[in-house]
């Protein structure tokens, strides 16, 4: 029922807009025909008020409604990809392993991206680097 509530807002904006522009017309056909018993003039000015001035007032009335529906719904897409960066920053950090002091870059054999040399895993995709760790055992063996 509160799912998707923006969305829900800007359809209310449209059905109330709609509605008030058939309303607005009904009325100045209504009122127009009952003056035009009396004066033909008078009927005229109020279809027009009814009709022409309602109406717009109704479709510039929903652009209020229609553009709060709007802000919950980019608020909310916001917020998604805000936490998705967030997810992945997190994910990045806790994924740094070995700092080597090189200014050496790689490029990461699973997504592409250029990553400096320090870091022997992708922090974006976890890929670990095969000659980082052949660099590793052959120090371990030279050590050993």
């Amino acid at each position: 029922m509160f799912n998707n509530i923006g969305n829900k807002i800007k359809t209310l904006a449209k059905v109330a807009c709609w509605l008030g522009i058939i309303l607005s017309t009904l009325f100045g056909l209504y009122f127009s025909t009952v003056l035009a018993k009396k004066s033909i003039l008078g009927g005229i000015v109020l279809f027009f008020i009814y009709s022409i001035i309602g109406s717009l007032l109704s479709w510039i009335g929903s652009f209020i409604l229609y553009g709060f529906g709007e802000l919950i719904a980019n608020a909310k897409s916001i917020l998604n990809n805000q936490n998705d960066i967030l997810n992945l920053l997190e994910s990045a950090s806790s994924n740094e392993q070995k700092i080597i002091k090189n200014n050496n870059k790689w490029h990461c054999q699973k997504c592409g991206l250029e990553i400096n040399e320090e870091y022997d895993k992708c922090p974006f995709c976890d890929f670990i680097e095969k000659r980082e760790r052949l660099k590793e055992e052959n120090n371990t063996k030279k050590d050993g």
